[in-house]
């Protein structure tokens, strides 16, 4: 994983490395055969929030998705710190019956999920989320 995220991390040519780092490609393998094993299809997306994306500290959002067809990566123009306040805030909200969560997930759902929902196979019923940042800490 920490290979896959140094190469995946390194900008807009890294999407192109991507089919090189071994370890997706294992995981790709793996995928496959669990497709194969168990007719379910399986998909997992690692997420990056770097700060140091961006080179001036605030950072991005970055997913790598696995699928056993294919690797596709995609980032978003919008900053990690900013992501991760949201993350906290809806974990927050989620604590208490007092308080309405949708809106927030919403917003969170739009950058994280939103950008790579087309990116999965038809028929994709298992995710494997591998979540960075505060993101790990929504449900």
């Amino acid at each position: 994983m920490k290979q896959a995220e140094t190469e995946f991390s390194r900008g807009s040519s890294a999407g192109n490395k991507v089919l090189e780092i071994a370890d997706t490609v294992q995981l790709q393998k793996t995928l496959r055969e669990l497709s194969q094993q168990t007719g379910q299809k399986a998909v997992a997306i690692y997420t990056l929030l770097d700060k140091e994306l961006e080179g001036e500290g605030d950072g991005s959002f970055a997913a790598l998705v696995v699928s056993p067809d294919g690797i596709t990566f995609t980032a978003q123009p919008v900053k990690a710190d900013a992501v991760n306040k949201k993350a906290l805030q809806l974990w927050g909200l989620l604590q208490s019956d007092q308080y309405d969560p949708r809106p927030l997930a919403a917003e969170l759902y739009s950058v994280v999920f939103k950008p790579i929902e087309s990116q999965l196979p038809k028929g994709t019923t298992t995710i494997l989320w591998s979540l960075d940042g505060n993101l790990r800490y929504v449900p």
